[in-house]
């Protein structure tokens, strides 16, 4: 029992400081999944807004052809018929430039590049340039600003997430560090515990074995000491437990030093000087990430439901073309004919969908605007649930704090005061127990509310624009 003891205390004894709160946050918030998922949320978002404000999308193409074939030349006025085998290679290429406000460019070309000798018509090269605009589903480019409006929206809530994740995040890490440090000072606790324990037993004994007290106090104090070795015990598992969970929290930074036995040179800061409770204006949990995060959320549904809908109109593109051909018409090794075309054509569009396709986005953004309301609604009810629950515990753990600090000095003079009146038997042994007992409670309470503290002061960090000091360079 000793022997673990000791090696367990070596955690506070040693002069190093091998563990940091500082330099434990940073490798806690290294090995946070859910912040690496979050940050992969908003990667996503940031790639969804580049895709819809690419408003000049455009893409090439180019097709070599080789083309072959066989033409039949019959004369009307006899009866002869002429063959010609047609081999012929050419080049086609174009261009599909998207443009704001709901404008199209298309440009391609032919250039026929090689042919045989006794080609009877082909065409040699061509061009043509449309430029639409659409008239209805996209007009002046709503369409685009609609979808637009919602990525913009999406980012900026991913972002207040992934802010709000990393705080409370940083947050968790000192909590899980202060749970760590604060196990230590219960387990030095119980150790001084079992140690007054026992030394009140070898008291108890001695009196007992000079008849100076009744057996029935020699016992109590046996009693005493076995069930503080008891809770001795037990603590040391809990403070284990913390322990564990500090390094597996804390990531491969810290394990390493569990792998290279350096868990010998760990000292744990107090949490306490870095807490600070944050101003009351700023405790407004309407005005915290999560929930401006969740109406955006709110916001960018609604506004792809207008998108969505916007597509299911038919369309409607007005626009014009020209046309640049040249052909040319041989025989053997002459050209009979060379044709020159040019041609403008305006025309009007229309395509109206007819599919369930379009129907089934539109419900489907539906749904998701649904499931955005109800996501903020529940964070609202979440947040001042957890927001009202804060407040009811600040006070209270106040107050009890500052009266277990003057209740634990009063229960350590009468402690003090016990032990002498014990050993000039002017008081029972038993009563000396209980006072014992009760000072000890009595410190072990008073550690289990400096944690809810933190633990309060923490979640009301939550709520406000400006973090504790050691989460200020997460966001």
């Amino acid at each position: 029992m000793n022997r673990i003891l000791g090696g367990m205390l070596l955690l506070l004894a040693c002069n190093a400081e091998a563990l940091p709160l500082n330099d434990y946050i940073q490798s806690f918030l290294k090995n946070s999944e859910s912040l690496m998922s979050q940050r992969a949320a908003v990667t996503q978002a940031e790639s969804d807004l580049e895709i819809a404000t690419d408003l000049w999308a455009s893409s090439f193409q180019l097709s070599p052809t080789h083309r072959t074939s066989n033409q039949k030349l019959e004369a009307q006025s006899s009866s002869d018929v002429l063959d010609f085998n047609v081999e012929n290679t050419g080049l086609q290429g174009g261009l599909n430039q998207a443009m704001p406000w709901g404008f199209n460019l298309e440009v391609s070309a032919f250039k026929n590049i090689m042919d045989t000798q006794d080609v009877f018509l082909g065409l040699d090269q061509q061009f043509t340039g449309t430029l639409s605009v659409d008239l209805l589903q996209n007009l002046g480019g709503g369409q685009d600003r609609v979808r637009i409006a919602s990525a913009e929206k999406a980012l900026e809530a991913e972002k207040l997430n992934y802010q709000d994740q990393a705080l409370r995040q940083c947050h968790q890490a000192i909590q899980v560090y202060a749970n760590a440090k604060y196990a230590i000072d219960r387990l030095r606790l119980f150790e001084a515990q079992f140690n007054s324990a026992k030394e009140s037993y070898q008291i108890a004994d001695r009196a007992y074995k000079q008849r100076i007290i009744r057996k029935i106090d020699m016992l109590s104090a046996k009693s005493d000491l076995v069930s503080a070795e008891a809770e001795l015990a037990t603590q040391q598992a809990n403070t284990q437990q913390a322990l564990d969970e500090l390094f597996v929290q804390g990531g491969e930074a810290i394990q390493s030093q569990v792998q290279t036995g350096q868990t010998d040179d760990l000292k744990l800061e107090s949490p306490d000087q870095f807490m600070a409770l944050p101003a009351a204006s700023a405790d407004n949990w309407q005005g915290s990430r999560r929930a401006v995060a969740a109406k955006l959320v709110k916001e960018s549904a609604e506004r792809n439901l207008e998108a969505t809908q916007m597509a299911q109109r038919a369309q409607v593109r007005a626009g014009v073309r020209a046309d640049v051909q040249d052909s040319v018409t041989q025989f053997g090794q002459s050209n009979l004919f060379d044709q020159h075309n040019e041609t403008v054509t305006v025309f009007l569009e229309m395509d109206w969908p007819w599919n369930r396709t379009n129907a089934a986005r539109v419900r489907a953004a539906e749904s998701s605007k649904v499931r955005a309301d109800a996501l903020a609604l529940e964070t609202e009810k979440n947040l001042r649930s957890e927001y009202l629950e804060l407040t009811r515990q600040k006070s209270a753990l106040a107050i009890q704090l500052r009266a277990s600090v003057e209740r634990q000095k009063v229960l350590k003079e009468r402690m003090s005061n016990g032990l002498r009146l014990v050993r000039s038997g002017k008081l029972d042994f038993d009563e000396y127990i209980r006072y014992q007992n009760a000072y000890y409670l009595e410190s072990s309470q008073q550690i289990e509310l400096r944690s809810s503290l933190i633990q309060n002061q923490l979640g009301f960090f939550n709520f406000t624009e400006q973090p504790v000091g050691l989460c200020r360079g997460v966001i």
